[in-house]
């Protein structure tokens, strides 16, 4: 049976077999290589980033992956829910039609905070049509697509579902680490403070 080993480099697992560093560990504080135990092809070992305790994973029938978790360890403490959906464009929201179907651009705020905890912070996304980017695209030569989200009309109810569903992916140990998943998609009113 083939032997084959996990690498981690700053936290993230490689096959040795991709790298050609079978039955090795790099040590990134001194650069050096030490050996370590070569493991069966059907299971991979990492030391996790912080240490403490093994993370398995094995590979079950058919090759899919069957993850076990090391003793002590924690869930994502942290998940963000949407508590509410603001737009500096709109008065009402709920009850905004756009003036133009087909070609609009509009700010909506998505507050989110913390499940089960108080507050909430800004994260905000210009909900916008294909026509309507053209147009933009058209009258500056480009536009910078972050922090968009594209529509063929404006549903609130879609719109609020699409986010309730992206920020169930945005789990984190810290708010912090939440909020900088949610910044992917809208901009967070925090993204460039600096005490």
């Amino acid at each position: 049976m083939r032997a084959l080993s996990a690498v981690w480099s700053r936290g993230v697992s490689v096959p040795s077999g991709l790298k050609r560093l079978q039955g090795r560990k790099r040590r990134e504080d001194a650069g050096q290589f030490r050996r370590i135990a070569p493991v069966p092809a059907t299971v991979i070992q990492a030391e996790p980033r912080h240490g403490a305790s093994e993370f398995r994973t094995s590979l079950g029938p058919g090759g899919s992956v069957v993850r076990k978790r090391p003793l002590g360890h924690h869930a994502m403490s942290v998940r963000p829910v949407l508590k509410r959906l603001h737009s500096p464009d709109a008065h009402e929201l709920h009850t905004f039609t756009p003036v133009d179907r087909a070609c609009f651009g509009v700010l909506v705020q998505a507050m989110f905070g913390p499940d089960g905890g108080e507050g909430e912070e800004s994260f905000d996304v210009l909900v916008c049509t294909p026509t309507w980017l053209a147009r933009e695209v058209e009258r500056m030569g480009l536009v910078d697509g972050r922090h968009h989200l594209i529509v063929h009309e404006f549903n609130l109810e879609r719109i609020r579902s699409f986010l309730v569903a992206y920020a169930s992916t945005c789990a984190g140990e810290t708010w912090q680490e939440v909020a900088a998943k949610l910044s992917r998609l809208g901009k967070w009113e925090f993204e460039d403070y600096a005490p």
